[in-house]
């Protein structure tokens, strides 16, 4: 069996499309998105009272020239992961000055984003019976698994047991708490305790794939910038300091069940494949920022991982 993984695309456009393109490229048995999908930032395009419009990016301000110019740039913000939200100058000056406005032009945004992939993924996978995964990480709202579960060519794992071929996935796409305290973030007892839940539900006869969005802890997936308490890196004699930011609950898990294949994301920068007693744990890491989609080719057989390759395009 050939599982197509990726993770982390948070909202980028183009990455989402070269996913579902690289399927025959690859000829995956069933293709899974690991976490994170949805992006970060919103972009007002600002109309003002003379007409001209203006995006204002993190970066300063774009004057948009015509139509065409509009259109091109928000799709250069999709392509990123952002989202862009056409206001006039009023609008705009409102947004400002209510943070319930702004959150809940950011949470439209990022929905019908989702819904509109959801509808290219039945589009373009209209010919084909290969399973589609996707799971929220824990960036991503928990409406967002609405959107997912109503999707009619995608299924959404989340916190299930599911059948793959023959062999069956257990899939979570929380994770230990972070700095940012991001919507599905968790104490380590708490996920302890839903892992324990979820083992519950393996049958014990097929060989098991975890589809964990956090990287176990100590290991080369889960490697970070350390930072200090104002959110900085922190630098020493011979650079950026780094630290294992992954779960140890992820790491007991994995350690207990052993399954065949553990796949994870959640640390863009800690692209890696590693041992943990005979299983096969993998990050494929994440360039999403650039348009670079990251991700993992890995082929079963029986109880055993013949190969892996990480592939970047």
């Amino acid at each position: 069996m050939r599982l197509l993984f990726a993770t982390d695309i948070h909202g980028s456009e183009v990455c989402w499309r070269k996913f579902l393109n690289a399927r025959s490229v690859y000829e995956p048995d069933a293709m899974i998105i690991g976490g994170d999908i949805t992006g970060k930032v919103l972009v007002p395009i600002v109309t003002r009272p003379d007409g001209s419009r203006v995006g204002l990016t993190n970066y300063g301000e774009v004057p948009i020239s015509d139509d065409d110019h509009l259109r091109l740039f928000e799709r250069e913000i999709a392509d990123v992961g952002s989202y862009t939200h056409r206001m006039s100058e009023g609008e705009y000056e409102a947004a400002q000055q209510d943070e319930r406005l702004v959150d809940a032009m950011f949470h439209q945004a990022v929905l019908d984003r989702v819904e509109s992939w959801m509808e290219l993924a039945a589009e373009r996978m209209d010919d084909s019976t290969i399973p589609l995964f996707v799971s929220g990480g824990n960036d991503d709202y928990w409406e967002v698994d609405d959107v997912l579960r109503a999707a009619s060519r995608v299924a959404c794992p989340d916190r299930d047991v599911v059948p793959l071929g023959e062999y069956e996935m257990l899939s979570f796409g929380a994770a230990n708490q972070t700095p940012w305290d991001c919507p599905r973030d968790m104490d380590e007892e708490d996920l302890r305790s839903i892992y324990n839940e979820l083992e519950m539900r393996l049958s014990g006869d097929r060989p098991v794939v975890f589809n964990l969005h956090v990287p176990p802890y100590n290991t080369p997936l889960d490697e970070a910038a350390m930072l200090d308490e104002n959110l900085r890196p922190q630098a020493g004699m011979t650079g950026a300091e780094r630290a294992s930011v992954g779960s140890v609950a992820v790491r007991e898990a994995i350690e207990e069940v052993q399954p065949l294949l553990s796949l994870h994301g959640h640390v863009h920068e800690s692209r890696a494949s590693t041992k943990i007693g005979k299983s096969t744990a993998l990050n494929p890491g994440s360039e999403y920022s650039q348009g670079l989609l990251r991700a993992a080719v890995v082929d079963l057989k029986g109880a055993k991982v013949r190969r892996h390759q990480f592939i970047c395009g």
